[in-house]
């Protein structure tokens, strides 16, 4: 059993009525990604970002090194100047770092790469290695992945977990959408469905509560074609799973709130233990119960959610939940969930940044300035 909280090198915390300086300019190297986007839009509040895009697939960089890297690097500085602080969000940008030693590089990990079944493992490890040797400082979402990540990088490393979007959390009541069915409890889940989930839970779960439907909102999301047929076939197998595909975004907090029960469904692995789910961030947003498998971040968010190791508990809880005697607590829950937005993390950052020796100046005399 895991414990909520584990202890690092490198806590945050929230700053109290700190302010930053405006003329810090921030480079975000990476592809187009919401929760990166989500996280450097609130941190451009308080400083000057920047991004470079690379498009979704990094993989085309690797083959850049010597005069090729030594003229992005020149063409980065011409169209944005030199930055203080560059930020690095795939492993491949590895090269790169290198050619800034002057500059305070940070790696932020969005998600555990080496786990990704698409990518080479042994190469992604040894890219990451490199990159995390020339890393200042380290933004890890998950605890796991900040751990692994100690011991192979001289700079900092940080857990900063994702954060919730405050258009969810300032949602108001939202009518019931038509096409969510009212005549038995629903399970619900949202976010991409593909063989990251559980599915030998999920159809036990559907077996073991008859009397409930389980309804899954969004894409799927699934490359092999083995599994495709296989998450085809196991939502359209049993009359108790509603799958209601890809629904519009700003819609989803409608969804979240006629739901019964909301569910995270991910099989336990090193892959998902290593993931921060937005979807329970999402959840939290919410007055209504919440049942997970046992994936190590889900242990963060406790006493407000419920954690379920087999189909045959999570059945249980479930029919503990419906008969009303686990009642969340909604009020503590809504004071924890409003200090896990995508604000309170850019400040927690931002914070953390100005810590750094290379930036150590700007702290000075920003602080001296207020004094």
């Amino acid at each position: 059993m895991f414990t909520s909280r584990m202890a690092l090198p490198c806590e945050l915390n929230r700053p109290q009525g700190f302010e930053f300086p405006m003329s810090l300019s921030i480079l975000v190297i990476g592809s187009e990604n919401p929760r990166i986007g989500d996280l450097f839009r609130e941190v451009g509040r308080y400083a000057k970002v920047s991004y470079m895009n690379i498009g979704t697939t990094p993989g085309h960089y690797l083959s850049l090194s010597g005069a090729s890297a030594d003229s992005l690097r020149t063409t980065i500085f011409s169209q944005f100047g030199k930055p203080d602080v560059i930020v690095f969000t795939w492993p491949q940008l590895a090269f790169f770092a290198e050619k800034f030693p002057d500059i305070t590089r940070v790696y932020y990990c969005k998600d555990p790469f080496e786990h990704w079944t698409c990518w080479k493992r042994q190469e992604i490890h040894e890219l990451e290695s490199r990159l995390l040797d020339n890393s200042d400082a380290v933004f890890a979402v998950s605890r796991l992945l900040a751990q692994d990540f100690c011991p192979r990088t001289r700079g900092k490393v940080f857990y900063l977990p994702n954060g919730v979007e405050e258009s969810f959390l300032n949602a108001g009541r939202l009518s019931r959408p038509a096409n969510l069915p009212a005549d038995k409890p629903v399970l619900g889940s949202v976010g991409q469905i593909n063989s990251t989930y559980d599915w030998q839970y999920i159809t036990e779960l559907a077996e073991n509560l008859p009397e409930a439907r389980l309804c899954f909102v969004g894409n799927i999301s699934e490359e092999d074609p083995y599994w495709q047929l296989e998450i085809i076939n196991k939502l359209n197998r049993m009359p108790n799973i509603l799958f209601l595909d890809r629904q519009p975004h700003e819609q989803i907090p409608a969804y979240l709130q006629h739901f019964d029960i909301s569910m995270c469904f991910l099989k336990v692995n090193d892959y998902a233990d290593r993931r921060s789910p937005l979807r329970l961030y999402d959840y939290l947003t919410t007055e209504k119960p919440i049942i997970s498998t046992p994936i190590r971040e889900a242990y963060e968010h406790l006493p407000y959610i419920h954690t379920a190791e087999s189909a045959k508990e999570a059945a249980a809880v479930a029919r503990q939940v419906l008969a009303g005697q686990l009642p969340p607590d909604v009020t503590a829950r809504r004071q924890y969930i409003s200090g896990q937005t995508w604000a309170v993390r850019a400040e927690q950052l931002l914070v953390e940044l100005l810590r750094l020796p290379k930036l150590a100046g700007w702290l000075e005399d920003f602080t001296s300035g207020q004094s």
